[in-house]
């Protein structure tokens, strides 16, 4: 809980030199905009995470690693969860979080965007909206599948989730690296990030800002292309 005050407290520090700068006719309204939704995240009593991706992809392994344990003593939301959408209740580090599974995403209502038929609930939008934190996890044999491009660009452009939102490239052992061989995972890991910031630029006009590797998963944050 003293991690996430100190936290709390830099980020506003450095929210302040942030204006102060913008006060001088310094453009820093992206990186602002990024500082202000990280405070609102560390503000909030309850820290919202969605889950994305395919049901075979290892969602929940690979929020364990994010979050360092292994999630068994998760709680599920019975009086919230549907076919559709999974709610795990979580408590750690003095934090209450909420950690919302979408398998519907790519299964359900469908929703026509850019002439494309695009499938998803009103209640996972609505449960996509709410979060603070986006996770979409995807395979290191098919990073971006191209059923998934249209639904991710809808998230990312249209729920406005661009700056809050994390892939992780999971099982880069099933992509043929070895996991034991840090030579041959940083390989793999440079092969996987090139790929798919080639993906997410050719379809999303956006670009890979940070990455760290946890096993057998490549962390990824992205962040609009700069015109």
């Amino acid at each position: 809980m003293e991690n996430f005050k100190l936290n709390l407290s830099k980020f506003k520090e450095l929210q302040k030199i942030l204006h102060d700068g913008k006060n001088l006719g310094i453009d820093l309204m992206d990186v602002i905009n990024k500082v202000n939704s990280i405070i609102t995240t560390l503000s909030s009593d309850e820290i919202n995470i969605a889950l994305i991706g395919s049901f075979s992809d290892g969602k929940t392994s690979a929020v364990a690693g994010l979050l360092g344990e292994v999630l068994d003593n998760m709680n599920i939301d019975q009086d919230e969860s549907s076919d559709e959408l999974t709610i795990y209740n979580y408590k750690t580090l003095g934090k209450n979080f909420k950690i919302v599974d979408t398998p519907g995403l790519f299964g359900y209502k469908e929703k026509e965007i850019e002439g494309k038929d695009v499938k998803f609930s009103d209640l996972t939008v609505r449960y996509l909206s709410e979060a603070h934190i986006i996770i979409y996890v995807c395979d290191a044999v098919n990073p971006l599948k191209n059923s998934h491009v249209d639904t991710i660009k809808y998230i990312m452009v249209d729920l406005k989730k661009l700056d809050s939102t994390i892939f992780v490239i999971n099982k880069m052992d099933e992509a043929g690296y070895d996991l034991t061989d840090e030579d041959d995972f940083k390989r793999g890991e440079s092969i996987k990030i090139q790929t798919m910031q080639k993906r997410l630029k050719e379809s999303l006009s956006v670009v890979m800002m940070m990455f760290a590797n946890y096993t057998s998963c490549v962390f990824l944050q992205i962040q609009k292309e700069k015109e």
